[in-house]
């Protein structure tokens, strides 16, 4: 690889992608603003980042498999009200480049919610993710819902819970 090709490498984000990627032909859709960046800890970030990297590896071999964290996840792009931003979701049969060209799981769009949603709970999220978010989940119907509390409780007071849909 050239010392060009490097450096267009090393700049490319999920908003500028090197010419020839195979997502050209999402190049159609607008994406969603980036949420904004949360107060998180360190600590937190290092089990987002640990979690996201242990999920991608499990499905690593398979297509149509989106793990993706920090987009929005609404059911539509016109009401803000219901957009939410989680750690970490997974959608199977999907076309992920689409989802991450889009910057964001829109419901309306992808026909269905994601699969799978992944909160880790700090200081400042804990009672928001195992309250709100929790129901945001429910009623837009996502299947499986995971809070991950370090604390070993202490952020988020809860019982555990089974799946949200059905």
């Amino acid at each position: 690889m050239s010392k060009d090709e490097l450096g267009e490498r090393a700049a490319t984000t999920s908003k500028s992608k090197p010419k020839g990627w195979a997502g050209d032909k999402y190049a159609h859709i607008s994406p969603l603003p980036d949420p904004p960046k949360g107060p998180f800890a360190v600590q937190e970030s290092r089990f987002i980042f640990n979690a996201k990297f242990v999920i991608q590896h499990h499905f690593r071999d398979r297509d149509g498999v989106l793990v993706n964290g920090y987009g929005y996840l609404c059911i539509d792009t016109r009401d803000r009200s219901n957009w939410t931003v989680p750690e970490c979701i997974v959608d199977f049969g999907v076309e992920p480049e689409a989802i991450e060209a889009r910057n964001g799981h829109v419901i309306s769009e992808v026909g269905r919610p994601p699969d799978f949603v992944l909160e880790v709970a700090s200081g400042s999220t804990g009672r928001n993710d195992y309250t709100s978010k929790r129901d945001i989940y429910a009623s837009i119907g996502v299947g499986e819902y995971w809070r991950f509390d370090s604390s070993g409780g202490r952020l988020s007071r809860s019982a555990p819970e089974r799946g949200l849909a059905g």
